[in-house]
């Protein structure tokens, strides 16, 4: 089963919670769904819920306090944090626009955008930073800078 497949069986709230495990488990090795709780805004009766249906799924696992993502769901996480930086990037440095503003988007977009998208934007993304494009980079830019 591709990655891609794997992720739409998640709903984005679900993939939102594969995102904040393996952010805390970055950072501490584990998460608690206090932890989860907190990093999302919400209440720890809903992390128990959505941590018992992740573990049904497979994506993780929870002993005693602590979660962590299987293999699946690992696989999920980077996924989601390669769409997610692949977007960012592409309108930051191709379209231009605030880091601020490109991350919230791309936040949005990686839960919904297909697979074969992102792979088109990555080429596409390569062959504008490519040495051979600078000059359409400029003429891009100057382009948008006319109010194209």
């Amino acid at each position: 089963m591709k990655k891609d497949q794997t992720q739409l069986e998640l709903s984005v709230p679900q993939q939102n919670y594969v995102e904040a495990i393996d952010e805390l488990t970055q950072k501490h090795g584990h998460a608690h769904c206090v932890e989860i709780a907190r990093l999302l805004g919400v209440k720890k009766p809903s992390v128990t819920e959505a941590v018992n249906r992740l573990v049904a799924l497979k994506v993780a696992t929870k002993a005693a306090q602590e979660v962590v993502l299987t293999e699946k769901g690992r696989g999920i996480a980077s996924e989601l944090t390669h769409r997610h930086e692949t977007l960012r990037r592409f309108m930051v440095e191709i379209l231009e626009m605030s880091s601020g503003k490109a991350d919230a988007i791309a936040c949005r977009i990686e839960h919904t955008a297909d697979h074969d998208f992102i792979r088109r934007l990555l080429l596409l993304d390569e062959f504008m930073q490519s040495k051979e494009m600078a000059t359409c980079k400029e003429q891009w830019r100057d382009f948008r800078r006319r109010g194209g």
